[in-house]
């Protein structure tokens, strides 16, 4: 995770378009006691998955954990801490340190090595490697009775600066394992495309999070 690797894709890597996000496992016990917390990313729900997200949940708060494939043997891609301040994460991302926090009721301010997304230079003009870059993930006003889809999604990435949409997440709560799809509408690269699913991860988690917290509430009044 060196800040100074080359945003530039390998070859060989074939850019993101769409993919599943899914629970990880079956319903049973053991996703019930896991809360269906860890997440993979298919081209197809039926393929074996191309990348995994790990939450495990500690006394200090998540750790999110992105390896390639759905092995816990494969090599860290990126990992996010939460902190002490409610929301916050602190990514340690393939082109350095990252944060993503929630920032109001619908929105997730993600902050990024302006490496992962260089901006179009003017000739003669150097690179800041301390420069940062700020996006957000901003949750689209529901409709009722609309079902959401990529044109019309629960979710979206935007830049800061520009408003342009790089990103665009479809949730599922269905009860199964479907957890929605991601579309990525600009890519600027391999290392980009692993930090957004990061991003999403958390996205999806702390949504899952809130809906229990919410369930929750309800069983216990309905109990009372």
């Amino acid at each position: 995770m060196d800040p100074s690797s080359s945003t530039i894709s390998p070859p060989s890597y074939k850019p993101l378009s769409e993919l599943y996000v899914q629970s990880c496992g079956n319903l049973g016990m053991s996703w019930v006691m896991h809360k269906g917390r860890n997440l993979a990313f298919r081209n197809y729900k039926n393929e074996p998955a191309l990348y995994s997200l790990e939450v495990s949940n500690h006394s200090k708060g998540n750790t999110v954990i992105l390896r390639k494939g759905g092995s816990k043997e494969e090599a860290t891609i990126s990992q996010a801490t939460e902190t002490a301040n409610s929301g916050e994460y602190l990514v340690n991302g393939p082109l350095g340190e990252e944060i993503m926090e929630k920032s109001g009721k619908d929105k997730y301010l993600w902050i990024v090595p302006s490496a992962l997304c260089p901006p179009k230079l003017t000739p003669y003009e150097k690179e800041d490697p301390n420069k940062k870059s700020t996006f957000h993930w901003i949750r689209t006003p529901r409709v009722e009775g609309k079902i959401a889809t990529f044109a019309s999604p629960n979710w979206k990435l935007h830049d800061k600066e520009s408003g342009g949409v790089h990103a665009v997440f479809v949730e599922n709560w269905d009860g199964t394992t479907d957890r929605g799809q991601i579309q990525f509408q600009r890519s600027f690269g391999e290392n980009w495309e692993m930090s957004v699913l990061v991003s999403v991860g958390i996205v999806a988690e702390r949504e899952r999070a809130r809906r229990d917290r919410r369930g929750n509430f309800t069983k216990g009044f309905m109990l009372w």
